[in-house]
């Protein structure tokens, strides 16, 4: 039940509701499984923020991970513009991409 309401606050952006959900957790839950949620507690003003405003860093970070990743496999890539090739082919977003388009729609 703690889980589902938890989740219901956290959907509905309710602040309030989610931290006394927080506050307020069961005694009969184990004793590990509570003191995970501290964190929470301790981080309320960020919560705020994150639940009061629509902005997010997600995508940001999603393509900072991504580049990680690359960089892990393709270690050792003898030239920084292949590096930065396959960075942006992998987001979509290649200069090839784009110039051919150009020469398709404009003849």
């Amino acid at each position: 039940m703690f889980l589902q309401e938890l989740r219901y606050a956290y959907r509905q952006r309710d602040f309030d509701l989610f931290m006394k959900v927080i506050h307020h957790i069961d005694p009969s839950l184990p004793e590990w499984f509570r003191k995970k949620f501290d964190i929470f507690k301790t981080y309320q003003n960020g919560i705020y923020q994150a639940f009061t405003t629509p902005y997010s860093n997600g995508i940001t970070e999603t393509i900072n991970n991504h580049i990680k990743v690359i960089k892990r496999i393709a270690y050792g890539y003898r030239r920084f513009s292949y590096f930065r090739l396959r960075i942006l082919i992998i987001q979509h977003h290649s200069q090839w991409q784009k110039k051919n388009v150009k020469k398709v729609v404009n003849g």
